[in-house]
């Protein structure tokens, strides 16, 4: 399905109905995520529903990358309990035009290349079940692809960390330059 088409309709309830649907049967079968913030969403939906700058856009968001009020653990139990504040940089500007539809999966603390070691379990690749995901950002390539919805999944990268994992699951992943996001 393509992004565009929602919003020129401006179906964002409807796009939201759809991607709430299948990600928590994605989550039961790829585990791609660490936390699944519908009832945020929905709250950020609500609030902005005659707003016409916001689009309605879904986004997922690496679990390093601190969301006010969502739990952000980078993957580790030791901050199993840790609700930001506040909100990082890119995710105040994300929230402009779209809600978070939850916090993806990675190697923990994002030391590793092939998100195996996150305390939260491991997500499986949609392409082999059997076959892991890539790292540290695998959770954020695993729901890329098992997601046939238009969404956009934001990570970080310190040494591959969004190319290696979106290639390992079939999917584009774009490192922008620095400061620009």
């Amino acid at each position: 399905m393509d992004l565009k088409k929602f919003l020129e309709k401006g179906d964002k309830e409807k796009l939201f109905e759809l991607i709430f649907k299948d990600i928590w049967k994605i989550q039961e079968k790829y585990m791609p995520f660490i936390t699944i913030s519908e009832e945020q969403a929905k709250e950020h939906l609500e609030a902005n529903k005659d707003n016409p700058n916001f689009l309605g856009i879904p986004f997922s968001v690496k679990d390093n990358i601190c969301t006010s009020g969502i739990k952000t653990t980078a993957g580790s139990k030791i901050l199993e309990n840790y609700i930001p504040f506040f909100d990082a940089t890119c995710i105040k500007k994300i929230k402009k035009v779209g809600y978070i539809i939850g916090k993806t999966s990675m190697d923990e603390f994002g030391f590793g290349s092939f998100n195996l070691n996150c305390g939260y379990g491991i997500p499986k690749n949609p392409l082999d079940r059997e076959r892991c995901c890539g790292g540290s950002s695998g959770g954020a390539a695993c729901l890329t692809k098992a997601l046939n919805l238009p969404h956009i999944a934001i990570a970080e990268s310190t040494g591959g960390s969004i190319s290696c994992p979106a290639s390992f699951c079939g999917v584009i992943g774009l490192t922008p330059t620095y400061g620009l996001v």
